[in-house]
């Protein structure tokens, strides 16, 4: 395959003979480039579904094995509440993006393709870092309180000390987690991106 920037001399040729080879070559070589880079989203999909399904089973496993206790209920109740919109809304966006990819061979311009994976991965990082500010703070406190209940005598209350550092420490890790998950998954796709629009503009 040429590179890019072969492709596009000859784009910018006045010669019509092969300009309809050399307009489905570079799109091929863009459509790919993009491509790549929401793969790297979708990875990220993937493992926090996965993630998101056993977060779902243990808490409904907890609550059903306490059913009787409603201090081990209520919160796993609501740690499966607060995630149900997560997972409803990434499922919506992720899908929106599936389906731009899959119409990446119809009609619509090269531009148009780029821009809109860029804007789904914007749209996403943008959602998940607002929801994330409540999430994780939220469901860090609900797995702190119901593993002292669970397995430390006298539960949070009984030892609020150890309680308060853990959950500093978890606030903390999955601060940094997601911090990293966000450049690595999202940041750096929609830069890469941005770059193919710019290497593809007139005047380029």
């Amino acid at each position: 395959m040429q590179s890019l920037d072969g492709l596009k001399e000859k784009w910018n040729c006045n010669s019509t003979a092969h300009s309809n080879y050399d307009a489905a070559s570079m799109k091929k070589v863009l459509n790919s480039r993009a491509g790549k880079q929401t793969k790297i989203a979708f990875r990220y999909f993937w493992a926090s579904f996965a993630l998101q399904i056993l977060v779902y089973a243990l808490l409904s496993h907890v609550a059903i094995k306490y059913w009787y206790d409603s201090t081990a209920v209520i919160p796993a109740l609501l740690g499966i509440v607060i995630y149900i919109p997560f997972t409803v809304m990434l499922l919506k966006k992720f899908r929106h993006l599936a389906f731009m990819r899959l119409q990446s061979n119809s009609s619509s311009s090269i531009q148009e393709y780029v821009a809109g994976q860029r804007t789904g991965l914007e749209s996403i990082v943008a959602f998940k870092k607002k929801y994330e500010l409540f999430l994780i703070p939220l469901s860090c406190a609900i797995c702190v309180l119901l593993t002292f209940k669970l397995y430390v005598p006298g539960g949070a209350l009984g030892n609020p000390t150890g309680a308060f550092i853990t959950l500093g420490v978890s606030l903390v890790s999955c601060f940094v987690a997601i911090w990293r998950e966000n450049q690595k998954h999202f940041y750096n796709p929609i830069h890469e991106l941005t770059k193919v629009l710019d290497e593809y503009s007139p005047g380029a």
